[in-house]
């Protein structure tokens, strides 16, 4: 029975999570929020705030490969780009901006 349990929550969090490509991470204070909103990024990217960071990250894919086929064009312009787990709702929740370029047409 403990077996059946950890297998259904194991599969439900599976089901909640997918694999992005973070480009970016800094300390969450004024200065670096209007510095990352003012930044262009590629069309999958959005900034999110977690916790105390400030984080960018670029797509949600269910499979592994799906976000190492990403990884390489994104890493020639973010060096320091890798490839997380994270939870899908991040890319369906309002409250994160979306990055794109209406933001910039001021």
């Amino acid at each position: 029975m403990k077996y059946i349990f950890y297998f259904l929550l194991a599969s439900s969090l599976y089901a909640q999570s997918c694999y992005t490509v973070q480009i970016l991470s800094s300390v969450k204070n004024e200065k670096n929020r209007d510095l990352l909103s003012k930044t262009q990024y590629p069309e999958s990217c959005k900034l999110m705030d977690i916790g105390k960071t400030l984080t960018v990250r670029c797509g949600c894919y269910d499979k592994f490969k799906e976000a190492k086929k990403k990884l390489p064009k994104l890493k020639r312009r973010y060096r320091h780009a890798y490839i997380m787990s994270t939870y899908r709702y991040r890319f369906n929740d309002a409250k994160e901006k979306t990055i794109s370029k209406e933001t910039y047409t001021k």
